[in-house]
């Protein structure tokens, strides 16, 4: 099977790429520029910022995996990148008849969850002034508009990712001393979203929007006791170690955020990981 992997080089991109070369698939990916680090797979150019670079990129694709996108300011407009540049790609793989178009988009479309655990066909309410969520959600209804015209959409929304070495788990502990904590939220290992991710896209009937986490929520205080407790190697995350929070990492960080999973389990996935307290020791 021939797919195109946006994002190789993100964090839940790269471990796909290996998981995906490993199963035999035959993978291109798609770069800003030639990278020797994927001399193994075949790469195309392009930018999800240049919307007339998109052309051709999905050209005898089977499945398309969109992982790329911004997260930072420095990745450039978050509506231009992840809402345009998703919605061009979408129109490139229908042109091409690409089979399905696999999307990750991320929990936080949700916002604060008033009433957990949310479900994939709740109203989204990402947090106001949340660029990257507000663009995430664009992206996914920009999707939805145009599944209809050949090419299957499957969207995922994962919770927090992690593995035992991620930045976001190291630094997880004292984001957690600057603000209450009793929120819960949820965490997801990034072994079993890229699980997740393979499991929707070879499934007959994966098509819609599926939560992807694990099976235990837990409060933000017990999430850093946890990690501190497995002898996770703590960073310090705050500027300049001033002992401040940013105003919408704040935010996010006191939102609570418990997604329901069912949807996906009842097609027949299963996690390998349920729980950070299990998860956090490995970093596949």
């Amino acid at each position: 099977m021939n797919v195109l992997v946006t994002g190789a080089t993100g964090y839940i991109g790269r471990r796909l790429v290996d998981v995906l070369i490993y199963e035999g698939y035959h993978v291109r990916i798609l770069v800003r520029k030639h990278s020797d680090l994927f001399m193994s797979v075949g790469q195309v150019i392009g930018n999800l910022a240049d919307l007339d670079s998109l052309k051709d990129v999905t050209k005898d694709v089977d499945v398309v995996f969109h992982l790329g996108g911004g997260m930072r300011p420095s990745d450039g407009d978050f509506q231009t990148v992840n809402a345009e540049g998703t919605k061009r790609l979408m129109e490139e793989s229908i042109r091409t008849d690409v089979r399905r178009f696999v999307f990750m988009s991320a929990a936080t479309v949700y916002g604060n969850v008033a009433n957990p655990p949310a479900k994939e066909s709740d109203i989204c309410n990402p947090l106001t002034g949340h660029a990257y969520a507000l663009s995430k959600l664009e992206a996914e209804n920009e999707l939805v508009k145009l599944s209809n015209l050949g090419t299957e959409v499957t969207i995922l929304r994962p919770a927090q990712v992690y593995s035992a070495g991620s930045p976001a788990i190291q630094r997880f502990p004292t984001l957690a001393q600057m603000v209450e904590g009793n929120n819960q939220t949820h965490f997801v290992h990034r072994e079993d979203v890229v699980q997740a991710v393979l499991f929707l896209a070879a499934h007959e009937n994966s098509q819609g929007t599926y939560n992807v986490a694990d099976e235990l929520p837990l409060t933000v205080r017990e999430a850093a006791s946890t990690i501190e407790n497995a002898g996770i190697r703590v960073g310090n995350s705050l500027s300049q170690g001033s002992g401040t929070i940013a105003p919408m990492l704040r935010r996010v960080m006191e939102a609570t955020l418990v997604l329901d999973t069912s949807k996906i389990t009842h097609l027949g996935f299963s996690l390998k990981y349920p729980s950070l307290e299990v998860g956090i020791h490995h970093e596949i």
